[in-house]
């Protein structure tokens, strides 16, 4: 009884303040380094996505260069296509190549159509706790799933979609850093297509 005396308890609190502090420090150099990483990540996938103007390699450079930045299991891009959707491209350990030149009908897609109009990405933590993706039927191979507008020039011309096999495997500071990416991909796309419709006119 009564081993602290009051300058212990003062004592105390200054170690306290002290260490709250050096806490608080050390985060905000974490984040800075973090956010440093992403910064150089998303510059170096973006020279890779600049450097082809052949639509199908920037397809493929976009997904691979995505894994860099945010690592999944599997990811496919969606290019709209009057009211369809066309899968063209698709990468990961999950699903069939397949998949790719699959086509749906965007109105039947109430996930997509939320992503168009709020021109948001959406993030479902678990998709079997989310109605919304149950249009996709029984999915054993995803539980995280995040889908991101490809915004060229003020319209949505295509999406990135992103899953994992772990619930709760993206967070929004994942969305928030696909969305920059997608950007980026958004423009190498454009001038892919740009080009090509060039070809064809000589």
């Amino acid at each position: 009884p009564d081993a602290f005396v009051h300058e212990h308890i003062n004592l105390a609190h200054e170690v306290a303040n002290s260490l709250g502090i050096a806490i608080q420090q050390a985060d905000l150099l974490e984040t800075e380094r973090r956010q440093r990483r992403e910064a150089e990540t998303l510059y170096a996938a973006a020279e890779i996505l600049v450097s082809s103007l052949n639509l199908s390699e920037v397809l493929d450079n976009i997904l691979y260069q995505l894994d860099s930045v945010i690592p999944y299991d599997s990811s496919s891009i969606f290019l709209l296509k009057g009211n369809e959707l066309e899968i063209v491209a698709f990468h990961g350990n999950q699903g069939i190549i397949d998949a790719v030149g699959f086509k749906i009908a965007l109105p039947e897609e109430s996930l997509f159509l939320e992503i168009q109009a709020n021109r948001r990405t959406i993030l479902i933590e678990d998709v079997k706790t989310d109605h919304r993706f149950q249009i996709w039927g029984p999915v054993d191979n995803v539980r995280c799933w995040m889908g991101v507008p490809l915004i060229s020039r003020g319209d949505v011309i295509g999406f990135v979609t992103l899953d994992s096999v772990n619930p709760g495997a993206f967070n929004q500071d994942n969305a928030l850093l696909a969305q920059a990416f997608s950007n980026l991909a958004s423009v190498a796309i454009e001038n892919a297509q740009l080009f090509n419709q060039m070809l064809q006119r000589v």
